[in-house]
């Protein structure tokens, strides 16, 4: 009986210049890069134009912004494996194009993920950028590489479980951290409010015994106003 796996051995093509240039001038290609400018150009008119600042739209441009590093990322890589291995690609226009496209979406991710980090509490963004990175990076193979492209239904099905079992455990590991630290405060308002207690003996004993102490502290200090007054006399 043949042995059966769901994910079967089976070694990856490597795309060569003329291969990447083909895949860019595709029409869904031509379609995903154009939904996604677009939605990066809403993302800025509303963070720049609206000054609206909120964590899924930092967020969003540096998902959108990863879809283009992992394209350009392993384009840059299949070219200059095929280097290595004796096939020439620096001739190629488009290799240049791609390691220009992957150093400056790189740059775009680190700069809105760390503004990101540094207006948002980080158990927000962590996860929610794992989730957005993940889904950008699954959509971007499948467009450009045709990743699923000879993949039984099993396969896809299996795969995407996968992803949604990673998503629910990141959700189900950060959702208690941010349950506590929004706790917290609280804690710390409620031991603020306070009343601070009282520095007189027996303040919250028998009122009576309050007065007692008073006027013994009383007496005491008239007694010796009228020691210091006969010592001048």
């Amino acid at each position: 009986m043949k042995p059966f796996f769901f994910s079967p051995f089976q070694k990856e093509h490597i795309l060569d210049g003329d291969e990447i240039t083909h895949a860019v001038t595709e029409p869904s290609f031509i379609v995903y890069i154009s939904i996604e400018a677009v939605g990066l150009l809403t993302l800025f008119i509303l963070l720049y134009k609206m000054q609206i600042e909120h964590v899924v739209v930092y967020l969003l441009i540096t998902a959108i912004s990863a879809s283009f590093t992992v394209i350009s990322a392993k384009a840059v890589s299949s070219m200059l494996h095929l280097s290595i291995s004796g096939i020439p690609q620096f001739q190629y226009f488009m290799f240049y194009i791609m390691l220009a496209v992957m150093i400056i979406t790189i740059v775009v991710q680190i700069k809105y993920l760390n503004l990101a980090m540094k207006n948002f509490n980080s158990t927000v963004v962590v996860p929610t950028n794992f989730v957005f990175f993940t889904i950008s990076a699954i959509i971007a193979g499948i467009v450009f590489y045709k990743e699923f492209f000879g993949m039984s239904v099993l396969e896809i099905c299996m795969f995407l479980f996968g992803c949604l079992l990673s998503f629910v455990g990141v959700y189900f590991v950060t959702g208690e951290k941010i349950l506590g630290q929004s706790e917290d405060p609280q804690l710390m308002t409620d031991e603020e409010e306070k009343p601070i207690a009282s520095t007189v003996p027996y303040a919250h004993s028998d009122p009576a015994k309050v007065c007692l102490v008073n006027g013994k502290h009383a007496s005491e200090s008239s007694t010796a106003e009228e020691g210091t007054k006969s010592a001048f006399i």
